[in-house]
């Protein structure tokens, strides 16, 4: 048995493992499905069968038959082909003419191994017929007439094609055939190669269109290849290029839409974008090198001057560098130069492109002399640098502008340039050739061309036109727009009638500044004939009022039919009239062109006609006079700015604009005042600027005239704005109040414009009366014065009695004016003695001093404290002095005087006050404020004397029992008194609080405060007299009494404090405080609020021992109780709280419950199996859950007596949750419920054996 089971597990354990290893299979998504399915086995598909050209037998033959269709033998390729319904179908918005595939190309020039080899090969296909016969002569015609649509390859090079988009019905035959080029011909016309090719038909040009495919090789820069054509193979010196759009390709170029045959050549653009012709004139001069040669490193004595050669080469220890020089001297000093190029033509271009500096040189050199070891020096900077390419018979230039000018300014002298490449000592040799000025062809020497304007000329750019009419016949009947520009198409006149001419205009922009003088017109024509003979002209007039009026004609009679340029006019030819600068606005300037022959068939070709102009530019600006404002002015209201503007010549005045910025810092930006311009003449202006804020503006005129010359105007500086008042703060009036005019002050501020004068009024807020007021430093000359009038001097007109306004109002420099105001008073009336009461300054019963109270206040300052000062008191009392009052300068004083023998604050003597006499200004005296003294009087007093302040017995202080407490005062020899009034509250009393009449009973602590009023009304001073009565303490006891600890709790009669003093030994007596001998004191408690009931408790006391204790309280005094005991409990008989036993088991008591009690073993085991029956989670051993906790041990009361004991708990909670975790630990238990009483009745066996 036990065999089958090991293979059971076994077998089921290997069917894991395969089902492991295999279940990739079994579980995929269906996306993984659909991205993984195979494809099914891949059917070939083929197109229809293509036609191919049959390649001819013999070039001349005309009878030409089909190649057969071979059977293909070739094994058919793998070809992953899609699922029909995934084959991609073009997009719904793409036509199918959109879709419709190339047309067939035509040749015949494909050899059978092309075929053989091509991947049609495995197709059979149904080869086309040829389409092209070659005669002797070469040329080739197509066998039919040629087809819309079709691609017709040239025989002599399948690279140049041509397809037709349109055709005559019915069409004709194509003839092609190949021109080689001569030397010659090549350089002159820069042609990329030795071959042009040559396409004539039958069909007459405009009937049919084309677009023509040429080869371009390999060695040329196809970014600077054109086609030209001509007429004929002996026209090729008068080709023309191309205008019609191209398309380049890597190894061909396509131009489109042509309507005519001719032919062509591929030529390179050996101008470039920014080059001119050979025989272009478009700067003021050509200049034809006077020396050039080139040096040799490996041969370095050697002079190579005198060839028609200069060479250019890096390569290590060999290099070579050409040197060129041009005489300047002819452009005139002082002149601009807008353009200096030097160009060079290359024959022979280096294999790869190099990159060619132009180095200035800075020492003379000839070329008879000028070798490797005796080269000048150069600036060992390049002016400029240019790219060579790879092209032959192609100009490469520099622009050497800077230096140029530098020469024509004497800054620098003229001795060339230095060419070489830009990093020499290549490992291989890269050679360029240019030609030097030796050459035959006086059209490829080098050049140096200059555009410049003379100091007394001011030229325009040339101008082309680009809008044409014929007048008188047909004109330039053919392509008249090629006269537009320079190069390109040209324009053409054929069949000659005598006079026929040709209008051009829209020269758009000339750009002459209005006011120029016009100094020259020149009109460029780039044209030729057919042939020459007879006598030809081409005559130009021109019309500055749209072709209703010409000049006269000037004529060029020039015959030749190479393109030559003819300049007619010049910078000082003004055509025999003067002109203005809007006479060459597109609505005037016309340019006519007429073309004269006694030949009748003579043809005209005109390539370019543009005209510049020259004029001296008005350069003198106008002058602005500016009469208002003035500088430094000050303005309140709209500023008034008036002048006028003058030109030379007069009336070319075009408008006047005004600024405006703040003074002060010249960096600040000019603002153009708003709807300010001025564009009327005569130019006498005048108008009102308010600006938007106030300030202080500089303001400047700036007149432009009609050339667009500006004025920098004189500046009108410091011009103020200023519509805001003066700040005047509130005036004083000093002494206030007064009894003459007094000082006055105040201070006035103002932002923008300084204060210039200020004046006052009184009573008059119209300032209709005023007075003027002074600066206080004595100048008006700030943005901040303070204004002054002197006291008495001011010359105001005096009021009368009683409280006035004064008003001081100030004036800035812009005319605003500011004004504020204050009350004062007017005072003349002497003071009067309203009252006069005695004093018992000191309280001891004896009057020693009057309070003399007076109407208005008394100036201190006038006094003479310590004298009587004209005051005297009548007998008995003498040693008058007089003082101040209460306070300074109030309307009481104080006059004091020697006691009398006797208490007497009930008696009443008369005072007297004496004038001083002495005037306003003597200070011993009583006076007001404003100064008005004291008249002479006697006065009677009043009783002002208090009676004594009471006195408390007994006094106050601590005391242990309650007091009864009298009070007691006297008026003696004054009015009597009247009474006695207290308070214990802590409140003040009066005579409306309570009063006394028996003695006042105190049992506690009391604050009590007593005042006496005589009869005349006078209070005493308040007692204030502290009494603190000590609680008293009953009904002491001791509880709670542990081994450790005991509470003691006591009454008192009164709220007081707690704290107890104990000790292990007796003290009968009292000590010292706070402790009063005890060695140990509990922290007082109650202190806030106070209570009568007190309990204590003290622990960290030591068991079985016996404390002496006292208990203390207090409000004021302290009370301390009488000495009483108690023994703390042994531990035995003390209870304490539960706790574990030590161990770990999680049973915390033992053997034992946590009340004492012996748990059986039975209790153990129903605390075991119980879960069997409820159900329980097994834990981790050791950790406590909320499942199974122990119950706390019961807590005892002090002394025995439980107290707040909690409900008891079973010795083991058990959770009565029930879950298959549960069920697992049930049944491990019953497991081991089984194998213990198995293992136990075995055990029980065996013993009983």
């Amino acid at each position: 048995m036990q065999s089958k089971i090991k293979k059971f597990l076994v077998g089921v354990t290997l069917l894991s493992i395969i089902i492991q290893s295999t279940g990739a299979n079994f579980f995929v998504s269906p996306k993984a499905f659909a991205e993984d399915e195979v494809s099914p086995v891949p059917t070939v598909v083929q197109d229809s069968p293509v036609l191919t050209e049959a390649p001819t037998a013999s070039p001349t033959s005309s009878d030409i038959t089909p190649i057969p269709a071979q059977d293909s033998t070739v094994a058919t390729p793998e070809v992953l082909v899609m699922p029909k319904e995934e084959v991609s179908q073009p997009p719904s918005d793409i036509s199918e003419d959109a879709i419709s595939p190339t047309p067939a190309t035509v040749d015949n020039l494909s050899p059978p191994s092309a075929i053989e080899n091509s991947p049609e090969s495995a197709v059979s296909a149904q080869l086309a017929p040829a389409v092209w016969q070659t005669a002797d002569d070469g040329k080739a015609t197509t066998i039919n007439n040629v087809v819309l649509g079709q691609t017709y390859s040239a025989p002599q090079n399948d690279k140049v094609k041509i397809t037709f988009t349109k055709l005559p019905d019915p069409s004709d035959k194509l003839i092609v055939s190949e021109v080689k080029l001569s030397s010659e011909q090549q350089e002159e016309l820069s042609a990329v190669s030795d071959t042009a090719y040559e396409f004539t038909s039958p069909m007459a040009d405009g009937t049919f269109a084309y677009n023509l495919t040429l080869p371009v090789p390999a060695n040329v820069n196809k970014d600077e290849v054109v086609v030209k054509s001509a007429e004929s193979t002996e026209d090729l010196g008068n080709a023309q290029t191309l205008g019609e759009p191209k398309e380049v390709a890597t190894d061909t170029i396509t131009i489109k839409g042509l309507t005519h045959f001719t032919v062509f050549v591929l030529v390179n653009d050996v101008n470039g974008d920014n080059a001119v012709d050979a025989t272009d004139d478009i700067a003021n001069g050509v200049l034809v090198a006077i020396d050039d040669t080139w040096a040799e490193q490996n041969n370095a004595d050697a002079n190579k001057g005198g060839g028609d050669e200069l060479h250019v080469r890096s390569k290590t220890d060999e290099n070579k560098r050409t040197f060129v020089k041009f005489d300047t001297s002819a452009i005139p000093a002082g002149s601009e130069i807008t353009k200096a190029t030097l160009r060079l033509f290359m024959f022979d271009a280096p294999p790869s492109s190099r990159d060619y500096e132009a180095r200035l040189v800075v020492e003379g050199w000839d070329e008879d002399t000028l070798a490797w070891n005796s080269q000048p020096a150069d600036t060992g900077a390049a002016t400029d640098t240019t790219s060579t390419g790879t092209s032959n018979n192609v100009w490469r230039q520099w622009d050497v502008t800077g230096d140029v000018q530098a020469f024509v300014n004497d800054e620098l002298a003229n001795y060339g340039w230095a060419i070489r490449d830009s990093a020499e000592d290549s490992g291989t040799a890269k050679l360029g050739k240019f030609r030097s000025s030796d050459q035959g062809n006086e059209l490829r020497r080098p050049q140096l061309i200059v555009d410049f304007a003379a100091p007394s000329d001011q030229p325009t750019d040339y101008k082309s036109p680009i809008a044409e009419e014929a007048s008188g016949g047909n004109g330039l009947e053919n392509n008249p727009e090629g006269a537009f520009d320079d190069g390109g198409s040209v324009a053409s006149h054929t069949n000659n009638a005598a006079g026929e001419s040709h209008i051009f205009y829209n020269y758009n922009p000339f750009e002459i500044p209005d006011g120029s003088t016009i100094r020259g017109i020149e009109v460029r024509t780039d044209w030729r004939l057919d042939a020459t003979g007879g006598e030809n002209s081409l005559d130009v007039e021109l019309s500055w009022n749209g072709g209703d009026d010409w000049t006269g004609a000037k004529s060029d009679i020039t015959e030749t039919n190479k393109e030559h340029v003819a300049s007619l006019g010049g910078a000082a030819d003004t055509w025999d009239r003067e002109w203005t600068a809007d006479e060459f606005t597109n609505e005037n300037f016309r340019v006519r062109a007429t073309m004269n022959s006694t030949n009748a068939g003579r043809d005209f070709f005109l390539d370019w006609i543009p005209v510049r102009v020259y004029y001296t530019a008005d350069t003198t600006p106008p002058v602005s006079t500016i009469d208002s404002p003035e500088e430094g002015s000050f303005w309140n209201i709209p500023i008034e700015i008036s002048g006028s503007s003058t030109d030379e010549p007069a009336t070319t005045v075009d408008y006047v604009n005004f600024y405006y910025r703040t003074s002060g810092e010249e960096e600040n930006p000019w603002i153009e005042i708003p709807d300010s311009q001025q564009n009327n003449d005569p130019f006498e202006w005048s108008f009102n600027w308010t600006p938007d804020t106030e300030g202080t503006f500089d303001i400047k005129a700036e007149a432009t005239d009609m050339a667009g010359n500006t004025e920098n105007s004189p500046v009108v500086e410091y011009v103020t704005y200023d519509v805001s008042a003066p700040l005047v703060s509130t005036p004083s009036a000093s002494p206030d109040p007064t009894n003459h005019p007094p000082q006055i002050l105040a201070d006035a501020v103002d932002a923008i414009s300084n204060i210039v004068s200020a004046i006052f009024s009184v009573d008059d807020p119209d300032f209709i009366f005023a007075k003027p007021l002074e600066a206080l430093d004595g100048f008006f000359d700030s943005l901040a014065e303070t204004l002054f009038g002197p006291e008495f001097t001011n010359g105001m007109d005096y009021p009368g009695e009683g409280e006035h306004t004064l008003y001081v109002g100030a004036f800035d420099a812009a005319g605003n004016f500011g004004s504020n105001s204050a009350p004062f008073t007017v005072d003349t009336t002497a003071p009067t003695l309203e009252s006069a009461e005695t004093q018992d300054t000191n309280g001891n019963g004896k009057i020693d001093a009057i309070k003399l109270t007076f109407s208005e206040n008394i100036d201190d300052s006038r006094l003479d404290p310590g004298n009587p000062d004209g005051w005297d008191v009548d007998d008995p009392y003498s040693g008058e002095a007089i003082g101040t009052g209460e306070g300074e300068n109030d309307n009481i004083l104080l006059l004091t005087f020697s006691e009398g023998e006797s208490f007497d604050t009930g008696a009443t003597p008369t005072v007297t006050y004496t004038p001083s006499g002495g005037g306003d200004l003597d200070p011993r005296s009583t006076h007001d404020a404003v100064g008005n003294e004291l008249e002479d009087g006697e006065w009677s007093t009043s009783d002002g004397a208090p009676p004594l302040i009471p006195v408390a017995d007994p006094a106050a202080g601590d005391y242990f029992s309650d007091q009864s407490v009298t009070l007691t005062s006297n008026d003696d020899g004054g009015t009597g008194l009247e009474g006695i009034y207290y308070t214990t509250d802590g409140s003040t009393p009066d005579n409306s609080s309570t009063p006394y009449t028996d003695p006042i009973a105190i049992g506690v602590d009391t604050t009590l405060k007593a005042i006496a009023y005589d009869n005349a009304g006078n209070p005493s001073d308040v007692l204030t007299a502290e009494y603190g009565i000590a609680p008293v303490i009953s009904d002491e006891t001791s509880g709670s009494v542990t081994d450790t600890s005991v509470t003691i709790t006591w009454i008192t009669d009164d709220p007081a404090t707690s704290r107890v003093l104990y000790d292990s030994v007796s003290h009968p007596s009292l000590g010292g405080a706070p402790n009063y001998g005890y060695a140990n004191s509990t922290d007082e408690e109650d202190a806030d609020p106070k209570v009568t009931s007190h309990s204590v408790d003290i622990s960290g006391l030591t068991s079985g021992t016996t404390y002496f204790y006292r208990t203390v309280s207090h409000g004021s005094p302290e009370a301390v109780g009488d000495e009483k005991s108690v023994t703390t409990t042994s531990p035995a008989t003390t209870s304490g709280g539960g706790g574990g036993d030590g161990q770990s088991d999680g049973l915390g008591c033992g053997s034992k419950d946590c009340s004492g009690n012996v748990v059986g073993v039975p209790q153990v085991l129903g605390a075991l199996i119980s879960p069997l029956a409820t159900g329980f989670a097994p834990e981790v051993l050791g950790e406590t859950t909320p499942e199974a906790q122990l119950s706390p041990v019961p807590t005892q009361g002090v002394l025995g007596e439980e107290k707040n004991a909690p409900e008891e708990k079973p010795l083991i909670t058990i959770n009565k949750g029930f879950g298959w975790k549960k069920m697992t630990a049930t049944a491990l238990v019953i497991i081991f419920a089984i194998f213990l009483f198995w293992f136990l009745r075995r055990r029980h066996k065996k013993e009983g054996l």
